[in-house]
């Protein structure tokens, strides 16, 4: 007899549910803005206990944490994360503006999320990305979203700037020395120690690399690292809150939200006697006369560049383990008496972190002056091709590319001045006017993009066929020779690519990379 048995088949109502989660933010630590986050998250909780088909994912949320750069918001990103990893099928949140504060940033996070079969509605706008035909909606939401984020900021700044000229401007942060209470600057004594210290022994003519490492030595911390470094002390030094002065508007933001230091660009604000002062005005100003006379004795500017060709292989030897350029020192040997060295000062800090070892400054230039020999001797099989194919390359495709891309250009206003035309007489409807309108917008910058990266590359080129012409003219005049030629060397080489002590790479200005062996004299 036959033994049938029955299996039962899946359940029409067993589907699966959305896991949904939602994403808050507010952007100030203030009282009322964290009231409202506290809104925002019960509201998100009861809306998706709501849905009989949605399963709670959880709610992520950034508190105190400004909104125009996605990489300092810790709670999205973990959220990202988190969709990437499918424990995620929809995301909740208010609006765009609450989410992305610029448009590349918003389309970027948009894409990754759909790719993952995520999906994300925006409250506000009532818009569910995965139910989108195309990216155009959320394109012009993003830009309005970028516009009040600057709007935002702009506004932020006057507002600052006008508490900067009346000095009613409270202080959020403390330099180390200092504590804040209630917006004032009040002395932590065991800090101020601490200050004491770091300007009598730069008055006493002291480096700020040996304070650091006496700090250290000690077993002092700073306040956000393991350990002093000797910018951290100059930067003490040169700070006129230890004197009771506040300067304000030291750093500015640029129209992309990026911080830059102030050079003269915006106007600051120096309020005297804002606070009590740890150092005297006296020692402050002793100080800054010993660092300046420092900075003369070593020739060191106070701009981006730190030693201005003191010596020629300054600021030009870059350790390619680590990228750090290296730094002079002398040896004193007993026996052969004192020589050059240069080294890393990641090596010199930490030997795991860096494994290359000092490399003599005599062989160095020995290395170079065999470099500069084989270009006089083997010029015709080295450097004259050289130059004829990079003058090749910068007779290119690159003018035609632009040709065509003004042609595009052009006929992309062309359309413009059509649709212009059709809205004035009443034959499209504005929100079609808009949508083809802002695609077209897209095409145009999209385009000049283009042109723009074309630009450089051909300037690039040029730049590289004057520099290799400039090169093979200075190689004809020269000879071969034993001796260090300084002037060449300044003018000619760009970088100089420590790969290990015994070997080194010349980068010259055209572009030409010569790897030579470094022997130790």
């Amino acid at each position: 007899m036959r033994r049938i048995t029955k299996i039962e088949g899946k359940k029409k109502n067993a589907e699966k549910k959305l896991r949904v989660a939602a994403y808050c933010r507010v952007s100030t630590g203030q009282e009322e803005q964290l009231k409202s986050l506290r809104e925002q998250r019960e509201h998100y909780q009861q809306l998706i206990h709501m849905h009989d088909d949605w399963t709670f994912a959880g709610i992520y949320y950034d508190e105190g944490i400004t909104g125009t750069k996605m990489e300092k918001r810790p709670e999205l990103l973990r959220l990202l994360r988190d969709c990437e990893r499918g424990k995620v099928d929809l995301v909740l949140t208010k609006s765009i503006s609450r989410f992305a504060r610029n448009t590349t940033d918003c389309l970027k996070m948009v894409r990754m999320l759909s790719a993952n079969g995520v999906g994300i509605y925006f409250e506000s706008e009532n818009i569910n990305t995965l139910q989108m035909e195309d990216e155009f909606i959320l394109t012009v939401l993003g830009s309005l979203s970028a516009n009040e984020s600057l709007s935002i900021s702009e506004n932020e700044k006057w507002s600052a700037q006008k508490q900067f000229q009346n000095g009613t401007f409270k202080q959020a942060m403390a330099p180390y020395g200092y504590s804040v209470k209630d917006g004032k600057l009040l002395i932590d004594e065991d800090q101020a120690k601490v200050i004491h210290f770091i300007f009598d022994e730069a008055d006493a003519g002291k480096g700020t690399l040996k304070i650091a490492q006496e700090l250290n030595a000690k077993g002092i911390k700073p306040l956000k690292s393991d350990r002093w470094e000797a910018g951290s002390i100059k930067g003490i030094l040169k700070n006129e809150r230890y004197i009771g002065d506040a300067l304000y508007q030291k750093t500015y933001s640029d129209s992309n939200l990026v911080r830059h230091v102030n050079h003269g660009e915006c106007d600051q604000y120096l309020h005297r006697d804002h606070h009590e002062p740890i150092i005297s005005r006296e020692q402050f100003e002793r100080v800054q006369e010993l660092t300046g006379q420092h900075r003369k004795e070593k020739n060191i500017s106070g701009g981006s560049v730190k030693y201005q060709n003191q010596y020629p292989f300054s600021r030009k030897i870059v350790c390619e383990e680590c990228g750090k350029h290296l730094k002079r020192k002398i040896i004193k040997a007993r026996v052969s008496g004192p020589y050059i060295v240069w080294e890393c000062p990641t090596h010199v800090k930490d030997k795991d972190m860096c494994s290359l070892k000092v490399i003599q400054d005599e062989a160095i230039k020995n290395a170079f002056v065999t470099v500069t020999n084989k270009l006089i001797f083997s010029k015709k099989d080295l450097l004259i091709p050289f130059v004829k194919e990079i003058q090749e390359r910068g007779e290119g495709d690159g003018g035609l590319e632009i040709d065509d891309i003004n042609e595009k250009l052009k006929t992309n206003l062309e359309r413009v001045k059509k649709l212009e035309t059709l809205a004035a007489a009443g034959l499209l409807d504005p929100t079609a006017l808009s949508k083809a309108m802002a695609e077209l917008s897209i095409e145009r910058s999209d385009l000049n993009s283009k042109k723009a990266a074309i630009g450089v590359q051909m300037e690039d080129n040029y730049h590289g066929i004057s520099e290799a012409g400039k090169l093979l003219k200075q190689i004809n005049q020269m000879k071969i020779s034993s001796d260090f030629d300084e002037d060449f060397f300044s003018e000619f080489v760009k970088e100089v690519h420590a790969y290990s002590r015994t070997e080194l790479g010349f980068e010259f200005t055209c572009g030409l990379i010569f790897r030579e062996e470094v022997k130790d004299g």
